[in-house]
């Protein structure tokens, strides 16, 4: 984050922004830290469909056309990559042992994979549809995609959904790991 959004930011001020609430956090009870999570990931989720409703108007869906050759060994390497990616959901295991109820844990799992695979795909599909090919030369496709939105020469804060998404997400990542 210092080295891409926030150039003149010292990391001591990172340190302060992420680890002084995540230890407040932890030193409350377990409860507390699914509360947060709770609400924070809510409000993640809440300004992710904000987003993709106000960036509505910049995309345009024949960039999701496929081209002629489209199951190559490069197509098939990039979907292995991008199942690769769900790889961080054996963090989960550690705390398997504190669940009350197993026989219902592989439908709790099973949505919230759903959920993250469906947050993901709405994601790519945006900004493909928003750059086409254009977006693999961009370093943060996500946050030059909500600099184009402005309703009425007003509403022009797209920015402030993609910085709160990845501040939350990040303190939440690193609060329970």
């Amino acid at each position: 984050m210092n080295n891409n959004l926030l150039f003149n930011t010292p990391s001591w001020m990172f340190v302060i922004a992420l680890a002084i609430p995540a230890l407040y956090i932890l030193r409350k009870n377990y409860s507390s830290l699914i509360a947060v999570t709770i609400v924070s990931l809510s409000a993640v989720a809440i300004s992710g469909i904000n987003l993709a409703i106000l960036t509505e108007r910049y995309k345009d869906y024949s960039y999701l056309i496929p081209t002629s050759k489209i199951f190559n060994f490069s197509f098939i390497k990039s979907i292995l990559k991008l199942l690769g990616l769900y790889g961080n959901t054996l963090i989960a295991l550690p705390f398997l042992c504190d669940v009350a109820d197993k026989k219902k844990i592989k439908r709790f799992i099973l949505i919230a994979l759903l959920i993250v695979i469906q947050i993901n795909v709405v994601g790519v599909i945006g900004v493909i549809s928003t750059y086409g090919e254009r977006m693999n030369y961009l370093v943060y496709p996500k946050l030059t995609q909500t600099q184009l939105i402005n309703y009425f020469d007003f509403i022009q804060f797209g920015e402030l959904y993609v910085l709160l998404q990845m501040v939350i997400g990040w303190t939440i990542k690193f609060t329970i790991v």
